[in-house]
């Protein structure tokens, strides 16, 4: 089937699931994740191995990321480039209770930093 624009997805990649296991609850099974915006969305871990989180409905994380926050126009493929002059690259999850988190963006660099336990307290930031 053909992909709509908006249907995207964050990475998880394998070693933040290794230093991770357990953070988020298991593929498949909603939880909720509230924005900077404070508004709320559904969203699950998907893919082979848990290699990603979506949202659902799947169009949701795109709507909001791509057109509310940084303001693409619909059909645009958007780079690492394109992150790099808006100062973002990342985002973080903080878990507030069971099955609820906060997201937030990182600056770039913050990811590196992070995988490379600059932080003192990891997960939250």
């Amino acid at each position: 089937r053909a992909r709509d624009y908006d249907e995207v997805y964050i990475p998880f990649n394998s070693s933040l699931r290794e230093m991770y296991e357990g953070f988020f609850p298991p593929r498949d099974t909603p939880f909720e994740v509230i924005l900077p915006n404070g508004q709320k969305m559904s969203m699950k871990l998907c893919q082979e191995n848990c290699k990603a989180l979506m949202s659902n409905p799947n169009k949701a994380l795109g709507k909001w990321l791509l057109r509310d926050v940084l303001k693409v126009p619909y059909g645009k493929i958007i780079s690492y480039d394109d992150l790099l002059e808006i100062g973002i690259d990342s985002v973080s999850f903080k878990k507030v209770e069971d099955k609820k988190y906060f997201l937030d963006f990182k600056n770039v660099g913050e990811f590196e930093k992070f995988i490379n336990k600059e932080y003192l307290n990891d997960v939250d930031n």
